[in-house]
């Protein structure tokens, strides 16, 4: 089997794992915002300590979008610089 052959499979497969690793967040992310907005924080430790993981899972998934996009796109980090 040729390379180019192989090629569009590898890039679909890199796209799913990519699509599913974001779709993971998303689902982790509208959980926590749930517990939040249902109350479930006995304290005002506990809604600092979700709300900072949402920070964490958004700033996670900006990241690695804006990694991925870069790459797609064949832009370098020392291009931009």
């Amino acid at each position: 089997m040729e390379v180019l052959e192989i090629l569009p499979q590898v890039l679909v497969n890199r796209m799913e794992v990519w699509d599913e690793f974001v779709l993971e967040l998303n689902k982790e992310l509208d959980q926590v915002k749930e517990v939040i907005s249902e109350g479930g924080p006995s304290n005002f430790s506990e809604y600092q300590n979700l709300v900072g993981y949402c920070k964490g899972i958004m700033f996670s998934r900006a990241t690695f979008t804006s990694i991925i996009t870069r790459r797609n796109h064949g832009i370098n980090d020392e291009e931009d610089k």
